[in-house]
């Protein structure tokens, strides 16, 4: 099976973080026979991470496409449908909204190669859905996506398959708390808080903000710590986020810690791992991490934490927007040492049955499988 798998990689987020885990399992399975990766540019961090787990990646035509730029749409797909002819590929999988639209119009009028699309947000336009969604043989999609676009498509049945993202449980294994814990001199008693993801406000990072302000005059013990970046339209949300513990005579106790390309290793030193998102995510890495490294997860209740969290079995699940909410179930959890062991048993359980990288790369070959029948 070849197949072109086209991303543009521009930024490494949470699509492209799914497809260098899981491109890494089926290579190192032998499942595909040759897989050619294709991004804007052969040298930026994604592409080179591609070349680093030993695949090929080219450069591929899936350029930002301004509003209502029709040249430079056509040059785009045009670009595309040469490449395809000349590679021959067996599947063209597209894992981002722009790869789907170039790549289901330069294949509308084609039986082969195969087109699959993967989803990974709710950042598409039902338009786009209704009139693309036919050159695809098969959407693979995280399943709060995936019901997301069955409102809008009402598909036929099969040809929309849900797909979960995966911990590697060999890093899990290898995750180190005390290079943590040494870096910030945490005391052993300390209990550590931890929100991990892009600083912008949908991630309810001043959630977070002000339910540690409410702890921490209550538990000395408890540390807080803000973990990830602004992107530039950010970046007075962050400087905002900042001010707010600045000012505080409690904000000492919450950390930023910026970007950090060791987030398993921090992961594993804390007590409690949070997503206080105000918008629904569309899944939530962070929380099977956490959940596979024995740490208690609050999350928001709605979208793919939802469906990850049994409330009050595998982790917690509260109203979005509520700081008094989250800091009640800070609170109750800092104080019931006997349940945060229940539910992190019962965590650590659900991401081997259902989260492991294996189980994820069966899935997506499962899925040009099924395209290919």
């Amino acid at each position: 099976m070849k197949v072109l798998y086209l991303d543009q990689g521009d930024f490494i987020g949470g699509a492209e973080i799914f497809s260098i885990l899981v491109l890494n399992e089926l290579k190192k399975k032998k499942y595909l026979t040759k897989v050619i990766v294709g991004t804007n540019s052969a040298k930026s961090e994604y592409a080179l991470k591609i070349s680093k787990i030993g695949l090929k990646s080219v450069k591929t035509p899936l350029p930002k496409l301004p509003p209502f730029h029709i040249v430079a749409f056509i040059q785009a797909v045009w670009k595309l449908a040469r490449l395809i002819k000349k590679e021959k590929p067996d599947i063209v999988h597209t894992n981002t909204n722009r790869a789907h639209l170039i790549a289901s119009t330069a294949l509308y009028f084609s039986k082969k190669p195969k087109l699959t699309w993967m989803l990974h947000d709710f950042d598409f336009h039902p338009w786009f859905v209704k009139k693309c969604h036919k050159s695809a043989t098969k959407i693979g999609a995280l399943p709060a996506v995936l019901a997301s676009i069955e409102k809008i498509i009402q598909p036929k049945k099969d040809k929309l398959l849900p797909i979960v993202n995966g911990v590697d449980l060999m890093s899990v294994k290898k995750a180190n708390p005390l290079k943590f814990e040494k870096e910030f001199k945490l005391a052993k008693n300390s209990f550590r808080i931890a929100i991990i993801g892009r600083i912008t406000k949908w991630k309810g990072i001043e959630i977070f903000i002000r339910a540690a302000l409410i702890i921490i005059p209550r538990f000395s013990r408890a540390e807080f710590f803000i973990v990830g970046t602004a992107q530039p339209q950010d970046l007075s949300f962050e400087k905002k986020m900042k001010k707010i513990c600045e000012e505080s005579k409690y904000g000492k106790k919450i950390h930023w810690l910026g970007w950090r390309n060791d987030n398993l290793d921090i992961i594993s030193a804390l007590d409690i791992l949070i997503n206080a998102s105000i918008n629904p995510e569309p899944f939530g890495r962070t929380i099977i991490e956490a959940m596979a490294l024995g740490v208690t997860v609050i999350a928001t209740s709605h979208g793919g934490p939802r469906q990850i969290i049994k409330n009050n079995e595998n982790g917690m699940l509260i109203p979005p927007r509520n700081p008094a909410y989250l800091a009640a179930a800070i609170e109750k959890l800092i104080d019931d040492s006997n349940l945060r062991a229940k539910l992190t048993q019962a965590g650590r359980k659900e991401v081997a049955e259902k989260y492991t990288l294996a189980k994820v790369a069966a899935s997506l070959k499962n899925l040009w499988g099924e395209a290919l029948k």
